[in-house]
């Protein structure tokens, strides 16, 4: 096609079509300029995004963490101090050891409940005069797991949680709690008329299910976890 041979209408009619070509190449190079602008904020936003993702979840396994890990190292405590008196007692024959106990109860009235509980102290004394002295709390107001947990569950362990959160982890553990942990570990029942054997038997009796509720508060861990991941 000749241009000298176009009538000028025609001549028209293909400028117009070229220029509406280049309009159309030109919104495409402007299009694909702003979308390469807008990738980094694009990119950013979604790293803000996941960060604050990560932020919250590593917030909420730290309120888990932190919570199973005070009631493990508490009932831990006691479950080794249990064991502890009856390694005492069983081996003092051989070993020489002079084991005394005394049994002292609380005077404590108005502070956390795990401190009022009566004590059970043993001492072992070797032919040294080297001596080591072991405290349980027993009786009555010696706290169980389940009692322990839903005492610091009442203290605001979770307070720091949104309220509908807060709810769906204290409704998920006082589930498993009655599930699982129930009936509560009974404490040792001493008292200063008992002869070292009859501690002995006395504390045996459930040291099995002292060491059971250890999984049990172990396992609080994934329960928790998964109920603030709902």
């Amino acid at each position: 096609m000749n241009w000298k041979n176009l009538e000028e209408k025609d001549r028209w009619a293909l400028i117009i079509s070229a220029l509406q070509a280049f309009g159309v190449i030109g919104t495409f190079v402007v299009a694909l300029f702003g979308l390469h602008s807008v990738a980094p904020i694009i990119t950013y936003q979604i790293s803000q995004q996941e960060e604050l993702r990560q932020a919250e979840a590593g917030k909420h396994s730290s309120v888990a963490e932190q919570f199973v890990g005070d009631v493990l190292h508490w009932w831990t405590g006691q479950v080794d101090s249990y064991q502890r008196i009856l390694e005492l007692v069983s081996k003092a024959p051989e070993q020489g050891w002079n084991v005394k106990f005394d049994v002292i109860a609380s005077d404590v009235t108005d502070g956390p409940p795990e401190a009022m509980a009566d004590l059970l102290v043993v001492s072992a004394t070797d032919a040294g005069g080297k001596q080591e002295v072991v405290k349980v709390a027993v009786n009555d107001k010696a706290l169980p797991p389940s009692q322990y947990i839903q005492c610091k569950i009442n203290q605001g362990a979770f307070s720091k949680l949104e309220t509908a959160t807060r709810q769906r982890v204290e409704n998920a553990i006082g589930s498993y709690m009655h599930a699982f942990m129930l009936p509560k570990v009974p404490p040792a029942y001493v008292n200063e008329d008992m002869s070292l054997e009859e501690i002995q038997q006395e504390i045996s009796l459930r040291q099995r299910s002292r060491k059971e509720a250890i999984r049990q508060i172990q396992v609080l861990k994934g329960i928790i976890d998964a109920a603030l991941e709902e």
